[in-house]
């Protein structure tokens, strides 16, 4: 049984410590749980703002009134910015690009290979 004894010996050791290392994170945690020193308010930042009775009427004349009207699920679409789009130069000059646009050549395509995927009949 020197086996056992050994093994014995080794848990009450390593639970002596276990015990030691306890009372020692105990020593260091704080008795009080940390609190800020004061509680900061949320920030408004419209507070103390002023403002003419014609110009908040005419502020409210401006939003819709949406009591009746639901939600709508399509409401950015209906109401986003559109961004420019379109085919050529924005200006509209096509004559000052790398190559000059000549209304009168014919433009050469060539034909694609032959694919089995698109026709198989041919």
């Amino acid at each position: 049984m020197g086996e056992y004894d050994d093994l014995a010996k080794r848990v009450a050791v390593l639970e002596a410590e276990l015990a030691e290392a306890k009372k020692a994170l105990e020593a260091v945690k704080p008795k009080v749980p940390f609190r800020p020193r004061m509680k900061m308010p949320k920030i408004d930042w419209t507070e103390g703002m002023r403002m003419p009775p014609d110009a908040a009427q005419k502020m409210a004349v401006v939003v819709p009134d949406v009591k009746g009207k639901g939600f709508s699920p399509h409401a950015w679409a209906q109401t986003k910015m559109g961004e420019p789009g379109g085919f050529g130069p924005a200006s509209g000059d096509w004559g000052k690009g790398p190559t000059k646009v000549r209304p009168d050549e014919q433009l050469k395509i060539e034909k694609p290979p032959w694919s089995g995927w698109s026709n198989p009949n041919k």
